[in-house]
């Protein structure tokens, strides 16, 4: 099992998810939705992975989306 750091920003009313990581380079999912694209981050890792790398896995995210958002307001 691998681990991809994703990054979140939020810029001009959309919340960004991007990646520098070796296997999540091209990574960019934005929505004015967070939680859609919080939802679309992995579903776009899987399809990254397999065009560009030949990895056909089945990505998760480390916690829920309510976790996500708590541990963003703590921070």
């Amino acid at each position: 099992m691998s681990t991809i750091n994703v990054q979140y920003n939020y810029v001009e009313g959309a919340h960004f998810f991007t990646s520098t990581d070796k296997l999540g380079k091209g990574l960019c999912v934005a929505s004015t939705d967070m939680q859609a694209a919080y939802d679309d981050v992995c579903v776009q890792l899987n399809m990254l992975l397999k065009l560009n790398h030949g990895i056909d896995t089945k990505c998760e995210p480390p916690y829920p989306f309510e976790t996500f958002v708590k541990n963003l307001i703590e921070a």
